[in-house]
């Protein structure tokens, strides 16, 4: 099980760090918001260990960190 955190303008890595002290059980990887507020503004659970992302070029930017990150969550593009 893992965290994914958007840091953006809105949410920074200190945030990140409070997150994992809060659930030390799970892994807590940061992915770089380069345009909009959030990362669930290009992306969303699809299902148990299913992330989908959109097509935007902020989206595909986050993808490309995102299949560094993910072990065990699948990635599908729309």
């Amino acid at each position: 099980r893992e965290f994914f955190v958007g840091l953006s303008k809105r949410t920074n890595q200190r945030g990140a760090e409070i997150l994992a002290d809060a659930f030390k059980d799970y892994a807590v990887s940061t992915v770089p918001v380069l345009e909009g507020l959030h990362l669930k503004s290009f992306c969303s659970m699809g299902g148990p260990g299913l992330i989908i992302i959109g097509s935007s070029e902020p989206a595909q930017k986050a993808l490309k960190v995102g299949r560094y990150l993910c072990y065990t969550t699948s990635l599908y593009t729309t």
